[in-house]
Order: structure tokens, then C-alpha cells, then sequence
């Protein structure tokens, strides 16, 4: 693994064309990519998958979209608990509407919701935990992949909204 980690990977971004504008969003993309190395603790995260492909001899890393990540922002939503809109079919923010307005507004249904921006996430997983389409010849011939993964009962509530009883005592 030390000789696989001797130097990290480097992001590299290519601007579209030689205009000045596409090479400043391909430095800019860079140092974004750099900035999320660091935040996102990648190099130990690349340590666990080479770490997993040295043991079972595959090692994966999962990047998706985590919508409950990022800035949180407060909507209007009315009575029909979609958002209000403004002129422009803009969503109105909170932070928008005069207080003396809001008080008027709460008693007649509507509310208030902490919406996040949104990440890009990255996660080691285990092999154990990842089940590629039996039918497929390589992974990008994968037609579809699932990831089983043991959650709390308190994992669930907070990330979907749903209640469950435990189908196991945890404690043990």
C-alpha cells in the first residue's frame, strides 16, 4: 500500500478551448477538485480501498450526490406544502419575507423547510457490502450495482423521514 500511496493521484483539468475564460474554469476546477482531496479526508479513504484490493483484490470508492449535505437554506412553503414562488418562479428564502408577514402566514398553513445545496460525497466501501450485475463482464458493463449496507434505526429516521422497529436488538 506504501508504494501505492508514494504520490497521490493529480487532478488535472482541460479547458475546453484557448480561450482565457476556459483555462481560468479549468484552474478553478482544480483547485476545487484539491480543495474536496482535503475536506473529504481522500487520502484515507484511498488507503482503505487499496487496502480492501490488497485483501480481496478489489477496492471501490463511491462517489455520489448527498442532497443533505451543504449550505442549508430556509424556504416558504404554502399550504399545499410546495414552495412559494416569486415573480420570477423563483423559490422564496425565509430570510426574504418581513416578519410582520410571516406571523399572518404560519397561521394559515404555512411553513418553513431547511433545505441543503447538496455535495459530491466519496466513500470507501467494502467489497462485502457491493453487488455488481451478475450478467456483466466488467464494471462498466454493469447494468445496474447495489450496495447493502446495515443501518440504524435512528439512521434511517434521520436521513428519510421514516419510522421503523428494529428487527434485531443492536446492543449486543
Amino acid at each position: 500500500i506504501a508504494r501505492k500511496t508514494k504520490s497521490r493521484p493529480a487532478y488535472v483539468a482541460t479547458p475546453f478551448s484557448g480561450d482565457e475564460s476556459d483555462i481560468a474554469s479549468a484552474k478553478l476546477s482544480e483547485k476545487v477538485l484539491e480543495s474536496d482531496w482535503a475536506e473529504q479526508d481522500l487520502l484515507r479513504k484511498l488507503y482503505t480501498a487499496l487496502l480492501w484490493a490488497e485483501i480481496c483484490a478489489t477496492g471501490f470508492w463511491k462517489v455520489y450526490w448527498d442532497p443533505m449535505k451543504g449550505e442549508k437554506q430556509t424556504f416558504l412553503l404554502g399550504p399545499d406544502n410546495l414552495p412559494v414562488q416569486d415573480n420570477d418562479g423563483r423559490p422564496i428564502r425565509r430570510d426574504q419575507v418581513p416578519q410582520e408577514l410571516m406571523e399572518p402566514a404560519m397561521a394559515q398553513g404555512y411553513q418553513t423547510r431547511d433545505v441543503a445545496q447538496g455535495a459530491v460525497q466519496i466513500e470507501a466501501i467494502s467489497p462485502f457490502e457491493f453487488y455488481p450485475d451478475p450478467l456483466a463482464t466488467s464494471i462498466e458493463d454493469c447494468e445496474w450495482a447495489v450496495e447493502c449496507k446495515v443501518r440504524s434505526v435512528n439512521y434511517v429516521r434521520d436521513r428519510y423521514g421514516k419510522k421503523l422497529e428494529p428487527d434485531s436488538d443492536a446492543s449486543l
